[in-house]
């Protein structure tokens, strides 16, 4: 069976015939989309294992790419938390004399 009619839209001819110059900056885009979301969850990951009683450490699971989030959140869930101690009474305020 010819692929003669279907080719050209599944392998569409370069516009130039000599090599992309383009390469670099495909390769930077593709390595910054791997890692930026990474970098802009850490912060926000430190804090949630710190809130959590947990080292700040464990946020640099995020910065895994593709599968770090992922990793943080089975770390949040498998890890045993450290008992917090309970909230202080609420004081209620004193009935003024007059």
């Amino acid at each position: 069976m010819p692929l003669d009619g279907i080719a050209p839209i599944l392998f569409p001819a370069h516009p130039t015939d000599g090599p992309r110059r383009c390469d670099v900056s495909d390769t930077l885009l593709l390595s910054l989309s791997w890692v930026l979301p990474g970098i802009l969850t850490f912060w926000p990951a430190r804090r949630i294992f710190l809130r959590a009683g947990l080292p700040g450490g464990y946020g640099a699971l995020v910065l895994i790419p593709q599968i770090g989030i992922l990793l943080a959140l089975v770390v949040l869930v498998a890890k045993r938390w450290p008992t917090m101690p309970p909230a202080p009474p609420v004081r209620q305020p004193k009935q003024r004399v007059v």
